[in-house]
């Protein structure tokens, strides 16, 4: 999936966003990716309530987070 050329974009994008490595917004949307997959795991199964506003907090700061950590690690 990673490297399908259809993300290729999407990941171009978000590599000029960040200003990283493609190496590192690999990481970043890997990170993201899958925690979004879990949240639409959890409200698909009818275990969570869908909270936009509340999903939305939580990526974002999953998305700071794994700016950071791919910041600390080049």
């Amino acid at each position: 999936m990673i490297n399908s050329k259809e993300l290729a974009p999407v990941l171009s994008a978000m590599q000029e966003a960040i200003e990283m490595s493609i190496k590192q917004t690999k990481n970043v949307f890997l990170t993201i990716a899958l925690f979004a997959h879990g949240y639409a795991s959890i409200i698909a199964n009818n275990f969570l309530v869908y909270d936009e506003e509340l999903v939305a907090s939580h990526l974002e700061q999953a998305f700071k987070g794994a700016v950071l950590a791919a910041k600390e690690n080049p």
